[in-house]
């Protein structure tokens, strides 16, 4: 995606006729954060700018999931939760696995963890990786039975995919196994996956337990 480095560039993406996905995007972005220019021109932080610009890309699929998430949210527009869930399952209906994850989120929201549950499998059925989430909603039973060993088993494959996430989830799921492992006396097991973060949570417990 193109970057904006001067007044110029924005006035020419504005002006740019049939503008591609990129384009609109890269427009609503700059309104979603703002934008200041060496000559002090500033461009302000405006969602409802921000918002009508995605609307002009409906047509394409993350332009519509951004609609969804205003929409879900009321950012820059009137919330409207029932519009945002239409949108969101035509974008499943498509694979779209952002637009389930982000689904999700707003039933979550509603406290309808069965259907945070769906919606995370469905994520998974796209994807094929689990979405850490997943595995908290095993671990406290949130829409689903509690099942612990589900949910180790669920940190483990995502421990085994490393490269599908992120580092904040991977020091989540060492943080998770080693209180597992804790809750089992495994204080070895703990210490060794709690070394591989680099976090002040672990350091706390590693401080507890001894390094």
């Amino acid at each position: 995606m193109r970057q904006i480095k001067n007044i110029e560039d924005w006035n020419d993406l504005l002006s740019k006729k049939d503008k591609s996905e990129d384009d609109i995007l890269l427009i609503a972005q700059v309104y979603e954060d703002g934008i200041k220019f060496e000559n002090s021109l500033e461009i302000k932080q405006e969602y409802k700018k921000a918002f009508e610009y995605y609307l002009t890309g409906l047509n394409f699929k993350y332009c519509k999931i951004r609609v969804a998430d205003y929409l879900s949210e009321g950012l820059g527009c009137k919330k409207d939760i029932e519009k945002a869930i239409k949108l969101y399952n035509e974008l499943i209906s498509e694979n779209n696995s952002i637009a389930a994850f982000n689904l999700s989120t707003v039933y979550r929201d509603l406290g309808d963890y069965k259907k945070v549950v769906e919606l995370l499998y469905k994520v998974y059925e796209i994807d094929k990786a689990y979405p850490i989430e997943l595995a908290f909603h095993y671990l406290y039973g949130l829409g689903i039975p509690k099942n612990l060993e589900i949910a180790k088993n669920i940190f483990l494959t995502i421990k085994s995919q490393v490269e599908k996430y992120s580092v904040y989830e991977i020091e989540q799921v060492n943080y998770q196994l080693a209180l597992l492992s804790l809750e089992n006396n495994e204080i070895k097991n703990a210490r060794h996956l709690l070394l591989q973060n680099d976090n002040e949570i672990s350091n706390d417990l590693l401080n507890i337990i001894g390094k």
